[in-house]
Formats: structure tokens, C-alpha cells, sequence
């Protein structure tokens, strides 16, 4: 049996009340649906209301159990723990392990931190501006704006186009 929780899935063995077709009336007369097993902060399975995402706030053991249905105490579904992040990271570029803060965040990346140290974010970007400048210069343009550019048209007129 697979329960949802908070967007992360726990497998857990079915509870032995899903084959009592007293409990599944039971639950039905409360307007719970017992194919909707949501695993709360509590460690215990609670049912969703029929026809919302609303949960009931009892656990489920505990409502059979007052009914006088089930006669075990609930069963706590111990959650798996996230692994402890790591305080420091190699440089895909210099090859150094350096502690986390010399990394930027980024969403993306699988640990939340950029691949590359900042020091060699900065050192490519300058490479990069270097080698811009150098092509520009070849060329003779530079990077300031022209004269009659888009910059200059708004500073006269006042409208972007």
C-alpha cells in the first residue's frame, strides 16, 4: 500500500482493517473514503474526506478502535529521514573541495549549489570579457552604445520605441 504525504510516498504494509467489511462501513458512515490513506505528521494513517483532500483529524486505528472494530493500538509509521547535507564540495573546474560557501545556491543543480567555486565563476567571466574585447577591438567596435542608438532616442524623446 502506498500512501501520499506532503509529496513524498511512503510504501507501508496494508493494514489489516481494509479486509473487515465493518471497518470500510464504518468509515464509509463518517464519509471517509478508506482508499485515501494519508500519512500525517503524527505518524498515523488518517482518511481523506469523500470528495476533498481534507483529512479526518483522528487516526483512522483510533476511530475503529473507539467503534469497538479494531482492538489494537495504532500502529506509528516511522518516516524515513532525509540524509544530512554535506558541509563541503569539490570544484568541477579547479578541482578543490571547498566548504559550501564558496559556492552559490542554484535550485537546479541536485544539492542546491552551483558546480563551480565562485572564484571560478569570476576568473571564467573575466576570461569571457576578455575575449569579447579582444574580438571587438579586432573588428573596431566597442562596447559603449553608438550615437542615434536606442539609448540615445529615448533620452530625446522619452518613449522606449
Amino acid at each position: 500500500m502506498s500512501t501520499s504525504n506532503d509529496h513524498q510516498t511512503v510504501t507501508i504494509e496494508a493494514p489489516a482493517w481494509l479486509d473487515d467489511p465493518k471497518a470500510i462501513q464504518f468509515l464509509h458512515a463518517l464519509k471517509l473514503d478508506p482508499d485515501r490513506l494519508c500519512l500525517e505528521e503524527d505518524g498515523l494513517l488518517h482518511c481523506c474526506r469523500q470528495g476533498s483532500d481534507e483529512t479526518h483529524p483522528a487516526p483512522v486505528e483510533t476511530l475503529l478502535a473507539a467503534a469497538g472494530i479494531l482492538k489494537t493500538e495504532p500502529v506509528v509509521v516511522a518516516k524515513e529521514e532525509k540524509p544530512e547535507a554535506p558541509s563541503s564540495k569539490t570544484c568541477r573546474t579547479c578541482e578543490t573541495t571547498k566548504p559550501l560557501s564558496s559556492f552559490r545556491k542554484h535550485t537546479g543543480m541536485a544539492d542546491g549549489y552551483m558546480s563551480n567555486c565562485m572564484t571560478c565563476q569570476v576568473r571564467a567571466r573575466r576570461a569571457r570579457k576578455a575575449a569579447f574585447e579582444a574580438s571587438a577591438a579586432l573588428v573596431g567596435k566597442t562596447s559603449a552604445p553608438r550615437p542615434g542608438g536606442r539609448l540615445d532616442t529615448f533620452l530625446k524623446t522619452g518613449r522606449a520605441r
